[in-house]
């Protein structure tokens, strides 16, 4: 003699009159778009300071944004370098006079720049510090990108060891793409040349100058 066991569903015919379990629900949907699933960004000494100082000092100007350097004093203790930066220069001349297409791709790189405003020649004489700069190409790209070597040492200090890091803000990967989830159509898009188009005071431009 065998015992057969029998299974039933259930499912409730009335609302649920708690919005406990409704909320709970919402909650856990809303976190897979969380990017830091509700936590507060911690902030550092440091990482306050540049909060404050981009805050405190963006300005809009002809359509353009306005930003100092977030320098770590007022007045950076940033050494003599044009040497330096003529040294580099050097080299980059060597390349140009042997390589048609690289320097084709510098000379149209640094003319645009120039040509949209980005950067203009000073005529002020010399700044305090100098950025050496050389040309890259992406290896699945034809295109130049001219790099300037903020990070680029003298007497060891560099324009980057001078310059407040600030948090990271950038979104996580993870949750831009469970973003995709929220609609049926996505647009992805580029802001061309979008360090360049934000503008440096006049007394935070000797900082940032190159041959």
């Amino acid at each position: 003699m065998h015992n057969t066991i029998s299974q039933h569903h259930f499912a409730v015919t009335k609302p649920v009159k708690d919005n406990f379990v409704k909320d709970r629900l919402q909650e856990m949907w809303m976190t897979d778009f969380s990017e830091c699933n509700g936590e507060e960004l911690a902030l550092s000494f440091e990482d306050k300071k540049f909060m404050d100082i981009m805050s405190s000092n963006v300005r809009l100007k002809d359509g353009k944004y306005e930003l100092p350097l977030p320098l770590r004093n007022a007045e950076p203790h940033l050494p003599e370098s044009r040497q330096q930066a003529r040294s580099r220069l050097n080299s980059i001349k060597r390349r140009l006079r042997s390589d048609n297409r690289f320097r084709e791709d510098y000379t149209a790189f640094m003319e645009e720049i120039i040509r949209k405003g980005y950067a203009k020649e000073c005529t002020d004489g010399y700044g305090q510090w100098y950025i050496p700069h050389h040309g890259v190409y992406h290896p699945r790209k034809s295109k130049i990108r001219v790099v300037f070597d903020c990070a680029a040492q003298n007497a060891g200090v560099s324009l980057n060891t001078e310059l407040l890091q600030g948090p990271d803000l950038t979104n996580s990967l993870l949750g831009v793409l469970m973003r995709f989830r929220l609609e049926r159509v996505a647009f992805m898009a580029d802001i061309e040349s979008m360090f360049y188009q934000v503008k440096v005071p006049e007394q935070h431009r000797k900082f940032i100058r190159f041959f």
